[in-house]
């Protein structure tokens, strides 16, 4: 046989996904079959098996040698997109699997179907044809339900990616004696996002006599902001993102006591011995409070609904019961070895090929079938339509779930809907402009015109207006950009953009909101374009990162110089605020830089005095810094915003102050961005509060920064090492943390002091440049020798390359913001300089003040010398514990940040 598995998905881990590749790559490998898997060209699991024979197709292309003779092999609510993509293949046949409680809905939803008696036609033809099989026996009785009579039990079950199944190990202890460690896998997309809601609302609620409560999030999806981790108060929670393969396997065995999780999730503690528990899968009604054993399923379920619950026979129990019983002597090793001999005696991917195997034999069902069915020839015909037009089939579905028409009203309804969405409430008619009257070809279908006057805005369509609003005649300035909405024909039959776009600059504040939110719209139309374009072309995108020379993004650019869909490039800019500085400075980067990455590029000329313009050679454009007063306008975000240009930020520091709040997540930039990435969901929390956008830019990523701290060891020393970091705001009102004029004097004493100690004197780069203008340059430059004169002063003045500082210091002493969660990425001992004792609530927002909660403070000398004598040299530190934990929190998806902002960007792109 020749077989297609086709389920074409950009999720980035799902376990539909990989049990269609282990399932085509095991029959691959172990048959004489010819089998293939069919998925988008970019999507990520593909390149998990880059090093296998897994022959892959690209979604995209075609492929002569797919013909008639394939038995095609896909998921029950992928059967639309899979028939657009081969209804010409009438007398191929198709086996489809029932995998997960909801794909019947999705099914319907996609054909718009809401009748029930032809929904029942339709399965009875799954029924008659014998081509339908389940993954447990809560799809198979689901779907009998909804016909009216039994189907054939067929069951091709789940299974664990193959490895060497280990011997049977005893799991007796627990991680922590004081803890239960549970952990919770799966994706946080929106179809199980309320599993993981659900949960956490019991576990909130639950309370043990001799255990607290910590719980490890695996997973990521796009819906994890919806997850409030402040409300959770009584749960210690970890969030751990995607782990992938051994990265998983190594986390479960280390740091796992329990597991929680649904469908093929579940597998991966049971093939490891960690006690297992199946949740309920859940909508918003909450809490629900029925659990499972995974070794009491008698193989009837890995997740099952609220509904199926009654029908199964199994025992459930709340989840109090359930850690009550974990907690009991003996229990943990009990249900370890319960769990793992159930894994090792239902769960073989041999086991699944075979059965696989014998069923596709018996099916029936072939595509001209399908073509009967009215709605389903209806979907093709406006599918090819809007495919024709550059719409993939994930913008089609969008629409079509919306509204379902026959294929010539659909056509019109298209027109309109293409014309009217994109337009409504982006397009501001305040300009004074006037624009003459244009013909128009619209899908070869109409003629279009299109003018501006001094109260309308009109488009016609076989001459009715159907979109028409009044102007606001209040003059005000405009960004201008061309939106890909109507294409023109010229002479030569080549297209191009000829609608407009208008957003405006300045707005009262009441507008804000519709401001921000229409600049978004704006970068939807130019995600599609790119992503349009690279289909079409195969094009790489092109990615440039401005820099004043502290690099932030050095991880993400590796990584994107890696990839096969990025093509990045950095350019140095100058600080123009600070410009008696930053002349020497940028020439002095653009050298530094060159040494360190390729594609490395001046954004300034000194010599010249030219400021250079890259924003038209770039698809999307990386910011280091949010203020407008420090760059040129060709370097800001103004001048992208009628560009196209997908725009992007992640905070120059770990985002610790209220300051951060104040003037950089309520300020025009950090709204007008297309993506502002994050470091931690406590700053989620806060921007979903204070910030104008309420955080609908904002993905919660880890501080991207820190990555490259893992590749910095200490070096071989004899004596100890304290890193002395005063931050530069000497006689800044906005944010006065800054200690450096109270203490000078006594940073000159410190290496007399203690002369057994090696001070590391780094400054904040900017605080000599402060005091020449404070102090005068005779009195700064006289400090500054005095300080190094020192035999054990280190003095490190590297602008960004301080992780080995970092690397080397055994504790550190210092009031600024970043470094607040900076150095706690090290875990060792540091001391924050306060000014008085209200600072850490007047000037921390709330992951701040957690940082602050694992450092000693000082308020005075004595306090300097007390954490030097007891904490550094005497090793008296009572932090140690509470901070090597809390660092291990700080750490969000370290040191592989870059990698998930790549990710996470490839998949909005291609969405």
């Amino acid at each position: 046989m020749k077989i297609l598995f086709f389920h074409p998905h950009r999720q980035r881990v799902s376990g539909g996904l990989t049990y269609f590749y282990e399932l085509a790559r095991f029959i691959g490998e172990n048959t004489e079959h010819e089998t293939y898997v069919m998925n988008f060209k970019h999507a990520h699991i593909n390149t998990l098996y880059n090093n296998t024979d897994l022959k892959i197709l690209n979604y995209e292309d075609e492929y002569d040698f797919i013909d008639e003779e394939f038995i095609f092999f896909t998921y029950l609510n992928m059967i639309p997109t899979f028939l657009q993509r081969f209804h010409k293949l009438k007398n191929a046949k198709v086996f489809i699997i029932n995998f997960h409680v909801s794909s019947w809905n999705i099914l319907f939803n996609h054909l718009n179907e809401k009748r029930i008696a032809y929904k029942k036609n339709l399965i009875e033809l799954f029924y008659k044809t014998n081509s339908l099989v389940f993954m447990d026996n809560v799809c198979c009785h689901q779907s009998s339900a909804m016909l009216g009579k039994a189907f054939p039990e067929h069951y091709v079950p789940v299974f664990s990616k193959p490895k060497i199944l280990k011997k049977e190990k005893t799991i007796t202890t627990f991680i922590n004696e004081n803890e239960i460690n549970i952990a919770y896998l799966g994706r946080l997309d929106n179809d199980k996002i309320f599993v993981l809601l659900n949960l956490l609302e019991i576990l909130n609620n639950i309370e043990l006599i001799d255990k607290k409560i910590v719980l490890h999030i695996i997973g990521d999806g796009n819906s994890a902001h919806l997850i409030n981790f402040q409300k959770y108060k009584n749960i210690k929670i970890f969030f751990r993102s995607f782990l992938e393969n051994e990265y998983l396997e190594e986390y479960i065995s280390n740091k796992v006591d329990l597991g929680i999780a649904l469908g093929m999730a579940s597998l991966e503690f049971a093939k490891e011995s960690i006690p297992t528990i199946i949740p309920p899968f859940v909508g918003k009604d909450m809490p629900f409070d029925k659990f499972i054993w995974l070794n009491e399923c008698d193989n009837k379920t890995l997740g099952v609904d609220i509904d199926g619950i009654s029908k199964l026979g199994l025992n459930f129990y709340s989840l109090q019961e359930l850690l009550e019983d974990f907690i009991t002597p003996n229990r943990k090793q009990e249900l370890s070895q319960l769990v793992y001999r159930y894994f090792k005696n239902n769960y073989h991917i041999n086991t699944s090929a075979n059965l696989f195997l014998n069923y596709i034999l018996q099916t029936n069902l072939r595509i001209s079938d399908f073509l009967k069915v009215r709605k389903i020839k209806n979907f093709i015909c406006n599918a090819n339509f809007a495919i024709k037009h550059h719409y993939d089939m994930n913008d089609f579905l969008k629409l079509q779930n919306k509204k379902n028409l026959p294929p010539f009203f659909f056509k019109a309804f298209f027109i309109k809907k293409l014309l009217t969405d994109r337009l409504k409430k982006d397009i501001e008619l305040n300009s004074t402009e006037t624009y003459t009257k244009n013909i128009y070809s619209l899908f070869g279908l109409t003629i279009i015109k299109t003018y501006l006057s001094s109260s309308f805005y009109i488009v016609k369509y076989f001459g009715f207006n159907i979109y028409r609003t009044k102007t606001n005649k209040t003059s005000k300035r405009y960004y201008f950009s061309k939106i890909k909405l109507l294409e023109k024909i010229n002479n030569n039959n080549e297209l191009k953009i000829t609608l407009f776009h208008f957003i405006p600059i300045y707005r009262n504040k009441k507008s804000y909101d519709n401001y921000y939110l229409a600049i978004q719209r704006h970068y939807e139309t130019v995600r599609q374009n790119i992503k349009h374009n690279i289909i079409k072309n195969q094009s790489k995108i092109r990615v440039g990162f401005y820099t004043m020379g502290v690099f932030s993004y050095e991880s993400l650019y590796k990584a994107m110089e890696r990839s096969d869909f990025f093509e990045p490039f950095i350019l140095i800019i100058p600080d123009v605020s600070r410009s008696d500085r930053t002349e020497c400075i940028s020439q002095e980067s653009y050298e530094r830089f060159k040494n360190n990455y390729n594609n490395v590029f001046l954004g300034y000329d000194s010599k010249t005095k030219t400021y250079f313009d890259y924003s038209d050679k770039m698809d999307i454009v990386f910011f280091d810094n949010p203020y407008p007063a420090m760059a040129h306008k060709y370097h800001f975000i103004d001048h992208f915003i009628n560009k196209n240009v997908l725009t992007c930020f992640q905070n120059y520091g770990f985002f610790t102050l209220k300051y951060g709040l104040d003037h950089i997540a309520k300020k025009p930039f950090y709204n007008m961005c297309w993506k502002v990435f994050v470091d931690s969901y406590e700053t989620y929390n806060e921007l979903k509060i204070h910030q104008p956008l309420k955080a609908k830019n904002t993905f919660v990523s880890g501080y991207c920064k820190m990555d490259n701290l893992v590749n910095f060891n200490q070096e071989k020393k004899k004596r100890k090492r304290i890193l002395l970091c005063p931050h530069h705001t000497i006689n800044m009102k906005a944010l006065q943390i800054s200690n450096f004029l109270k203490y000078s004097d006594f940073f000159l004493d410190l290496p007399k002091l203690f002369p057994q100690i090696d001070f590391i004197f780094r400054p904040h780069i900017l605080l000599f440049w402060t005091l020449k203008h404070y102090w005068g340059e005779e009195k700064t430059n006289k400090y500054l020798e005095t300080m190094k004169s020192n035999p054990n002063v280190i003095y490190d003045d590297n602008m960004s390359f301080y992780f080995q500082s970092f690397a080397d210091s055994d504790a550190i002493i210092h009031d600024c913001g970043s470094f607040t969660a900076e150095y706690l990425f090290t875990g060792k001992p540091a001391c924050y300089m306060l000014m008085q004792e209200d600072d850490v609530s007047n000037k921390f927002l709330n992951i701040g003040q957690k940082c602050l909660e694992n450092y000693y403070h000082a308020f005075n000398k004595e306090d300097i010398i007390n954490f030097i004598q007891d904490v550094v040299i005497n090793e008296n530190d009572t932090l140690k514990e509470s901070r090597e934990l809390f660092s291990k929190y700080l750490k969000l998806n370290y040191p592989f940040v870059g990698e998930t902002i790549l990710k996470y960007i490839q998949d909005e792109i291609l969405k």
